[in-house]
């Protein structure tokens, strides 16, 4: 499927507000465009959901305090809170985090390139809902996220399950009915990518699974003192 050219007037940059706060979109109903023009279908609606059994397959693997990178409305950090593990989400978009706390979950606005509270303590660190993507670089993330996590840290990611021909680019658009984003860094990483981009950041797979057609990683500090 390819998607026309981007029609006249604003566009945002990054994923549209509409997409992060809109209450009950039906499934599929997001597309997101590489710049090589394939496209995919993204399930919006599970992001505003209770955890399903996917979501709970990681928090069965979390060790507390957990960062959720990219958190969105907040599902995971509260299905993390209801099991009495101590957690707390970050995110760029101010409207989704007023969203999350609003609900009770712990959520900050926060870019995971920027200051992240208790930088260097974090147990798990969370990539999921494709968030692996953030910045466009894998290895410039997973960089990062080694060093918000302590020496013993995890990272869980979700991936994509196969390689998938024209997905490897590294800027996507996301339409979302009638709003067209601008294009901006993001990566999709299959199941056969992600132990190149782990092993050159510093980690090693420690377990993969899947659950709901949902495919994860959970990543460990590669090297002898790991």
């Amino acid at each position: 499927m390819t998607i026309a050219p981007a029609r006249d007037g604003a566009l945002t940059a990054g994923w549209p507000d509409s997409v992060l706060t809109s209450p009950g979109p039906t499934s599929h109903s997001v597309t997101l465009v590489t710049e090589c023009g394939r496209s995919m279908a993204v399930d919006v609606a599970r992001w505003h959901a209770p955890a399903g059994a996917a979501d709970l397959s990681v928090v069965a693997r979390c060790g507390g305090p957990v960062l959720d990178i990219g958190s969105g409305p907040g599902r995971i950090v509260k299905a993390l809170q209801h099991e009495g593990i101590s957690a707390l989400g970050i995110d760029v978009s101010h409207v989704v985090v007023e969203e999350a706390t609003g609900s009770g979950v712990s959520c900050v606005v926060a870019d995971v390139f920027g200051a992240v509270p208790r930088s260097g303590s974090w147990e798990t660190a969370l990539l999921l809902d494709g968030n692996v993507g953030i910045g466009g670089d894998p290895v410039r993330l997973l960089r990062r996220v080694a060093e918000l996590t302590s020496r013993s840290g995890t990272v869980i990611v979700e991936i994509e399950p196969r390689h998938r021909g024209g997905l490897s680019a590294r800027r996507v658009q996301v339409v979302h009915g009638s709003d067209l984003s601008a294009w901006f860094a993001w990566a999709v990483v299959s199941i056969d990518e992600l132990p190149v981009h782990a092993s050159e950041s510093g980690w090693t797979t420690a377990e993969t699974w899947s659950c709901d057609d949902r495919w994860f990683t959970r990543l460990v500090r590669s090297g002898p003192s790991a």
